[in-house]
Parts: C-alpha cells; structure tokens; sequence
C-alpha cells in the first residue's frame, strides 16, 4: 500500500491493497509523520498510530529529528495540534 498523506476534501487517504510500511523514509528523508507534523495533520497522524507507525523515527537529513522535533522546529503557530498529539 502507498501512504498518500495529500488531503482531498479534508480526508487523509490511503491507497492500495499490499502491506505497507508507514515508517518508510521517502526520497526527502521523512517518514509520513514527519510530513504530517509539520502539516499540522492530525488526522493522518492518528491514522499513521493505528497501523503502528514509530513516531520515534528520525529524518536522515539535516537535523535527522523525529516527527515531533520537525513540529516544533515549524516558526508558525500552526503545528500546535500536532504537537499536542505527539507528546
């Protein structure tokens, strides 16, 4: 399965039918999560928790922070439900 975290109608979608791996690490360097928590996503971010998603993984590049490091890093304002939700 491809985890697709871009928001149609304000819904998180999961595409496919085979196993995935939601701690992938895509060819940025992040993981789903990360993507989700600098987005403020929450939504996706507890739908990333039910397929057991680590959110203790870390980029690997520039600071190779988790998904909550990446949140707090964000100078806007916008990242606070994430962050709450990471903690």
């Amino acid at each position: 399965m491809h985890v697709n975290l871009n928001r149609l109608s304000g819904q998180c979608l999961l595409v496919g039918t085979d196993p995935f791996d939601v701690n992938e690490i895509g060819i940025h360097g992040y993981a789903p999560a990360h993507h989700a928590a600098v987005r403020n996503d929450v939504e996706s971010l507890k739908i990333l928790h039910e397929h057991r998603a680590d959110f203790s993984i870390r980029t690997t590049v520039d600071d190779y922070a988790t998904p909550l490091e990446e949140a707090r890093s964000m100078t806007r304002r916008h990242v606070t439900e994430a962050i709450a939700f990471l903690q």
